[in-house]
């Protein structure tokens, strides 16, 4: 018995045997594959790109479109149009085809405008791109490049797929169903693909949302790293300890391996026979406090936190003189909240204000403003979970965190009978403000208190600092500016 798309399938043979056709469309294939290939391999695309195949890669036993597939497509045409004369071989452009493989959708895109405005080949150009749109493909999403080839290759076709991984994995779970005849499929089975197919595209397109959270987390947690290591390495400058200064240096000069390398690495051994050689020589000090602590925060995977905080206890131990030693547990409270630490951080800081309470001489404002700061930041990473930008369900015990930072702010300002703040106090005050605010009103007074701290600093190294704080706060502030949105 024939099949339905005979005369189509007889017309395909001949196109095909004629001229060497096959084999030119398979060499065209390999060609397109080649020269994609080593496109990608710039710094700038590989990562964006996973994988590269021609159809003879995926099945070598057929390497380009199959003759029946192309003649159930020429059937397919010629059956939906009323126009003549009917399609015929030439007219199908994905007889050889080539993927390219990508993560994320935004990756997709990327690439498909490299193809579009810088890419070029003597072999082929770029003929026309289409967009297959989910929402009215089914949800399938991709774009469908016709690269037409020049010389040898003059006018064979080759359709370039550019597609996530996941809509390929489901693409091809799917393929042979999307390719029978309509009538030879179960409806209810058709309907089904058709709803498993946008969950695809769902899951897609959440994958590029987590991705863009996660890459916001970092970039913002790299920033805040950066932020407390200056003001760390501005205090150690400021000081008379060379000593101090040449381990900083050395930290300095290193930090990019220092960030990465394995505790047992010589370069990190290094470092600590030096902190020794230190401690043999002058004992423990403030100086030295910050340079391990600027170290830590180097770590992104937080294995010297615990080591720098025990220091600087070791150092607060060793301090016989009451102011000096509160002196250092205010210090050890701004390292802790440096390191996101925030239990640390919170319980030192109520030793803070105790201290603050009972001493004539310490600053009880500062005191109260840095207290409700740390629990901002315990209420603020907790909710919102920056490190890994997924957040979380907010406990109770978050909302307290968020609630007594807000009731410490209201009564300073409350009580500071129009006084003006220095521009530390204030700029905590707003970034409290910022972080703890539930409504749109809260956020805009704490970023405008943050901007007017940020125009009481004069000129110098303090500047670029407050600049640098101003930043995170705007960022942290507009994030939370959209959901009120």
């Amino acid at each position: 018995m024939k099949r339905v798309y005979a005369k189509e399938l007889e017309k395909v043979e001949l196109y095909l045997s004629r001229s060497s056709r096959r084999e030119l469309y398979t060499e065209f294939q390999s060609t397109v594959t080649s020269e994609l290939q080593r496109a990608f391999e710039t710094p700038r695309l590989h990562d964006l790109v996973i994988e590269v195949f021609s159809r003879a890669e995926k099945d070598p036993r057929n390497p380009i479109k199959t003759d029946r597939k192309i003649a159930l497509k020429l059937y397919k045409w010629n059956k939906s149009s009323t126009v003549n004369p009917p399609a015929t071989p030439e007219q199908v452009h994905d007889i050889a085809g080539v993927t390219i493989v990508c993560n994320y959708p935004s990756d997709t895109d990327e690439i498909c405008n490299y193809l579009k405005e810088e890419f070029s080949s003597s072999r082929f150009r770029i003929d026309r791109i289409s967009f297959r749109d989910p929402l009215t493909n089914k949800g399938y999403r991709a774009f469908h490049i016709v690269a037409v080839g020049l010389g040898k290759f003059h006018k064979i076709p080759c359709e370039i797929q550019i597609k996530t991984l996941l809509a390929m994995s489901w693409g091809t779970k799917t393929h042979d169903l999307t390719y029978k005849p309509a009538a030879e499929i179960d409806r209810r089975l058709s309907l089904y693909m058709e709803k498993l197919t946008f969950v695809a595209q769902i899951l897609d397109e959440q994958s590029e949302i987590l991705k863009s959270l996660i890459s916001d987390a970092w970039e913002l947690d790299a920033a805040r790293r950066h932020v407390a290591s200056t003001e760390l390495v501005m205090g150690i400058k400021r000081s008379s300890d060379q000593d101090a200064i040449d381990i900083l240096s050395y930290v300095q000069n290193n930090k990019e391996r220092l960030s990465v390398v394995s505790l047992s690495d010589d370069l990190t051994m290094e470092l600590f026979q030096r902190f020794d050689l230190y401690v043999d020589a002058k004992g423990l000090s403030r100086d030295l406090c910050r340079v391990a602590a600027v170290y830590a925060l180097l770590r992104p995977s937080g294995d010297r936190t615990d080591w720098a905080i025990e220091l600087i206890d070791d150092w607060i131990d060793s301090i016989h003189s009451s102011d000096e030693r509160n002196n250092s547990i205010v210090f050890r409270s701004l390292v802790c909240m440096a390191l996101s630490e925030y239990e640390e951080a919170l319980s030192t800081g109520r030793e803070v204000l105790k201290i603050a309470a009972e001493s004539p001489s310490a600053s009880s404002v500062k005191a109260k403003a840095n207290l409700a700061y740390f629990l901002s930041e315990a209420y603020f990473h907790r909710a919102f979970d920056e490190s890994s930008g997924g957040g979380e369900i907010i406990t109770e015990a978050t909302e307290e965190c968020a609630q007594e930072a807000l009731d410490i702010i209201h009564d300073l300002i409350a009580n500071s009978g129009g006084t003006d703040w220095n521009s530390q106090v204030e700029d905590t005050i707003g970034a409290v403000l910022i972080s703890c605010s539930q409504e749109e009103s809260g956020v805009r007074d704490g970023l405008d208190r943050c901007r007017r701290a940020l125009n009481q600093v004069s000129n110098g190294e303090g500047l670029s600092l407050a600049k640098a704080f101003y930043s995170l706060h705007e960022k942290r502030a507009f994030r939370r500016l959209l959901k009120f949105g």
